[in-house]
């Protein structure tokens, strides 16, 4: 009979040490802040004489995808809305207008409709996690 085969040893998980959470963070930043970007200067996009604010779905998924993917590595909530969060501030600046009066979001609906889409499904998925994680603990304690 031949000896078992030897398990292998997985090595300490990056995310638990504090250099890990960091370097997850800053990356997670660095998305949002791109998927911001991107979201902002592609809304006033036009075909012809008709508005085509395909970005907001995206912008949509990219942000709903980033939080999900956050959740995968880590259980902290503030790491998991580290990407909405900046996503939000692309948008604040970007709403906020320079000193001429001008701004780069367009002044009409689509405007509204980015930060409610951009904002909405990722957040319902983060407080999802967030209250099933503190009924969890809940349920833990009985």
């Amino acid at each position: 009979m031949s000896a078992p085969a030897a398990v292998p040893v997985r090595p300490e998980d990056p995310i638990d040490s504090s250099w890990g959470r960091a370097a997850l963070a800053v990356l997670l930043l660095a998305d949002g802040l791109a998927v911001g970007l991107i979201s902002v200067f592609f809304l006033p996009l036009w075909v012809g004489s008709v508005p085509v604010p395909l970005v907001i779905l995206g912008a949509a998924f990219a942000n709903l995808g980033l939080v999900m993917l956050a959740a995968r590595f880590t259980d902290r909530t503030l790491l998991i809305a580290t990407p909405l969060i900046g996503w939000l501030v692309v948008y604040l600046l970007a709403a906020a207008g320079g000193p001429g009066g001008d701004g780069v979001l367009p002044s009409d609906w689509r405007a509204l409709l980015l930060l409610f889409v951009g904002l909405v499904p990722a957040g319902i998925h983060l407080g999802n996690r967030a209250l099933a994680r503190s009924f969890a603990k809940g349920a833990a304690g009985r």
